[in-house]
């Protein structure tokens, strides 16, 4: 395998082996000193040199150990801060369907928390066969749980979330957060709308 990504300083694009990855060496057109990444740019976008997702070291190594697991799962990872106050990750998922899942994984007050959406509606009243469908799925994934929420487009959404204490947080957690939670939605998901609705 290869990892792909561009020199900071002059944007070539240069593509080494991944047995190259953290290893630093000069830019072949600037001759700038660059750090290969560990993943191609492509596939997962990171934030800045030692930057990382979260604040927590501890998470951060959990974390970077778990997508280099699930690489072939994941087709692209992202800093998310659109919701003030807390630090994670929007992560888009292979399904087992060929289809991806998007997930956001966002840490809050010592809380973990991960949302997927299932769908998006002008009207309460359509959710109910989706409702229907998770209160039967979800008996078998107790610790899932289905929400509603009004977006800032007027239109209403329905996914899946789950909770967690940081003091809680493992490799399994963050596969649950993750793959696992993307898979039981796209299932759902997948009964209810023709196309890929994430």
């Amino acid at each position: 395998m290869s990892i792909e990504f561009q020199c900071p300083e002059c944007n070539n694009k240069i593509i080494v082996s991944d047995e190259m990855a953290e290893k630093r060496g000069k830019c072949p057109r600037c001759n700038s000193i660059i750090t290969v990444p560990r993943h191609s740019q492509h596939e997962l976008v990171l934030g800045s040199e030692g930057q990382g997702f979260f604040s927590s070291k501890l998470l951060n190594q959990l974390f970077e150990e778990f997508l280099d697991k699930y690489s072939d799962r994941i087709k692209s990872c992202r800093i998310h801060d659109t919701i003030p106050g807390t630090e994670g990750a929007a992560l888009e998922i292979w399904t087992k369907y060929g289809r991806t899942q998007l997930v956001v994984l966002a840490l809050n007050r010592g809380i973990l928390f991960t949302d997927s959406t299932i769908g998006r509606h002008h009207e309460y009243l359509e959710f109910n066969d989706i409702l229907i469908d998770i209160a039967c799925s979800l008996d078998i994934f107790p610790t899932y749980a289905p929400y509603i929420t009004k977006c800032n487009d007027g239109v209403n959404e329905i996914g899946l979330r789950k909770a967690t204490r940081i003091e809680h947080i493992d490799e399994q957690v963050f596969y649950d957060f993750t793959i696992r939670i993307a898979d039981i939605a796209d299932e759902i998901e997948s009964k209810h709308y023709d196309n890929d609705v994430n």
